[in-house]
């Protein structure tokens, strides 16, 4: 255990949104950064992307928000001890009023001993094949070793990485993503397939990489060479996991299909990175299983990997986006497209299509009955409308069967 870096005491007087014990609080104090800020002086501005939860310890902060009073907070007193964090770009700026200091602490780490609040606790050399639940010793492992700083989170495919940031070049020509394009031969050939499928065929068959990119645009193009190297990248030499990950692609295609046909019928929503939310919706489950490989009677106990994957998915796909710089819009997918009464905003976001298009999968199964009346969840009426709700989900998936059929066979192929 790391050595604590300041007084447990003061952790267990803040906010953390959960209950967390004494080992976790230690875990916390070794990770925290302490620091100040003069009077005046911003610890953060509206529309910031960062990180980090900030607790106030002593001193006052302001807190404006546009068309809100400003709201003050005063170390010691509730609404001091709370965390400022968000999933995405900061809603409001917080000034010091006097000379304040503050606490500094990795949000997903804080995410992360949330989630193991309940996990019994082991040290890497107890765990062992004989140990009861696999599942909650496979997360244990997980959070030992993004606490050491051994925890692998995978990189960004070379191909794909190089193509999102040539895009956002505003200089960028089509002749430069040709050539990055043209370093994977078979992702090249996979986007060739695409844009003479009938999704975006027209009267001539495209023959070359340039072709297929003007026909299909740049940011297609890229979520497609992302989505094909990942299949590449995920596999394990353990049936068990690796049938796992075929299924888990599976459902993160058919996902990545539904939303970008819910994304075309809402105004102010962009289809190409639905569809990308909907691919990466659960991009958590394949690091976790390849951590999986010690864990022998998870191979083939179904029940206890899928349980485990659904609790602890959610944190370590947002650990893996985060790495991948890909905004914190993606990063909320992961980790609020499964809760289902979510309602952040007036307009849908990308978690909103996401969570709609799972529970257009569940459709027809035995797990529907495990939700909330679809008529009462936030997210399908902002996807499809007020008048609309499940009914006309059904109806804009159906009128658009044919296309997701074949774009989930281009997305698994």
């Amino acid at each position: 255990m790391h050595t604590p870096t300041i007084d447990l005491a003061l952790l267990r007087e803040l906010d953390f949104g959960c209950e967390l014990d004494e080992e976790a609080l230690a875990e916390l104090a070794a990770k925290a950064h302490v620091e100040h800020l003069p009077a005046r002086r911003k610890l953060f501005v509206r529309g910031q992307e960062d990180n980090w939860a900030f607790f106030l310890l002593a001193g006052e902060l302001e807190l404006t928000t546009p068309e809100q009073p400003p709201e003050r907070l005063r170390a010691g007193t509730s609404s001091g001890r709370r965390m400022l964090a968000a999933a995405g770009p900061r809603r409001n700026t917080a000034q010091a009023c006097t000379a304040v200091e503050f606490l500094r602490l990795d949000r997903d780490l804080i995410e992360l001993l949330c989630s193991s609040e309940k996990l019994p606790l082991y040290s890497v050399d107890e765990v062992t094949d004989h140990d009861e639940d696999a599942g909650r010793r496979l997360m244990h492992c997980i959070i030992h070793d993004y606490l050491s700083d051994r925890l692998v989170i995978p990189s960004l495919p070379d191909v794909a990485l190089r193509i999102g940031r040539a895009i956002n070049d505003p200089d960028v020509s089509i002749l430069h993503i040709t050539r990055i394009l043209q370093s994977d031969p078979g992702v090249t050939a996979r986007i060739i397939q695409v844009a003479n499928s009938p999704l975006y065929r027209s009267e001539e068959l495209t023959a070359t990489p340039r072709q297929a990119i003007e026909r299909l645009g740049l940011n297609l193009t890229r979520n497609l060479a992302l989505s094909f190297v990942l299949q590449q990248q995920f596999r394990s030499t353990v049936p068990g996991l690796n049938r796992a990950m075929r299924e888990a692609w599976v459902k993160g295609s058919r996902t990545a299909a539904v939303s970008l046909v819910l994304a075309r019928h809402r105004r102010g929503l962009n289809p190409e990175r639905a569809m990308l939310a909907g691919m990466l919706h659960n991009i958590g489950i394949f690091p976790m299983l390849a951590h999986c490989d010690p864990f022998s009677e998870l191979h083939s106990d179904t029940a206890a990997l899928v349980r485990v994957l659904n609790e602890f998915a959610p944190q370590v796909g947002a650990m893996v986006l985060r790495k991948w710089e890909l905004g914190e819009d993606l990063v909320r997918v992961a980790l609020e497209s499964h809760i289902w009464r979510r309602d952040p905003e007036r307009h849908p976001d990308l978690a909103d299509v996401v969570l709609v298009a799972r529970v257009h999968q569940l459709i027809g199964t035995p797990l529907l009955q495990r939700l909330p009346a679809l008529d009462t969840l936030p997210a399908v009426n902002k996807v499809v409308g007020t008048d609309g709700g499940p009914q006309g989900t059904l109806r804009v998936i159906e009128e658009a069967r044919q296309e997701l059929r074949e774009l989930e066979q281009l997305l698994v192929a």
